[in-house]
């Protein structure tokens, strides 16, 4: 796959239908990739706006969040994105912000926009993919939005993504991917500067992650996950 960013924008209004992506995306995780959501309970008694955040792992992680998550949701998502091949071409027409180089704050202001209609944004902190499998420094834009909206943010981590599909390979390997949701992190009343308040949501939000991460080890997910289609979508794989 291309890793060049081009400035590839939406040319029209037209967004993929969210139930279409999802339903995509559950028929290529499903049966080849044994795909599974864990702490389901945890996004569901949220209420308000949300903010998803979770490590990085490779080209499955948005896949893996459209079915975990069956309430609209929209990603935010760099330009560089859209200079990975074909699906660099079909992003600009997902649900998406997207993060143009020297229009962050425009991004930011919708995202926030969204998150005080109590809708839900998914960010990856790390802002790239991970070379190694292991965590990236989180920034801060995430402890930004919650400032700024209120919304609660719930950790996420995804298991076996960097085996299945890393950045670094072509192709993928049928591999067993999981993604698992934690407690939220509730936005508080800020006592310090905002900068450290910032710096404090990032360290907590890496700590949730690193340990949704590690409750699972890595050698365990290192068998095939083909598996037959055994069921329809329903329940929490989809829902209206």
């Amino acid at each position: 796959m291309e890793n060049q960013p081009r400035n590839r924008e939406r040319k029209s209004d037209f967004e993929i239908p969210f139930g279409l992506l999802r339903l995509i995306a559950w028929l290529l995780l499903r049966p080849f990739f044994g795909f599974e959501v864990r702490g389901l309970h945890h996004l569901k008694a949220c209420r308000g706006g949300v903010i998803l955040a979770g490590n990085h792992t490779g080209f499955l992680d948005s896949l893996a969040v459209l079915v975990s998550c069956s309430r609209y949701f929209r990603f935010m998502m760099t330009e560089e994105v859209f200079g990975w091949g074909t699906i660099g071409r079909l992003v600009p027409y997902g649900n998406i912000i997207p993060l143009y180089k020297g229009r962050e704050k425009r991004a930011l202001l919708d995202a926030i926009r969204a998150l005080q209609g109590n809708g839900i944004i998914c960010i990856f902190p790390e802002g790239q993919l991970t070379q190694d499998g292991e965590l990236n420094p989180f920034h801060e834009g995430v402890a930004y939005l919650q400032e700024k909206s209120g919304g609660a943010i719930v950790p996420f981590a995804i298991h076996g993504g960097f085996e299945a599909w890393p950045q670094v390979r072509k192709l993928p390997s049928f591999r067993k991917v999981i993604l698992e949701f934690g407690e939220p992190l509730p936005a508080s009343e800020i006592t310090v500067t905002p900068a450290e308040n910032r710096a404090k949501v990032v360290r907590a939000l890496e700590y949730s992650v690193m340990a949704l991460k590690a409750s699972l080890d890595r050698p365990a997910l290192a068998y095939p996950a083909f598996i037959p289609i055994s069921r329809p979508m329903s329940g929490d794989w989809i829902e209206s």
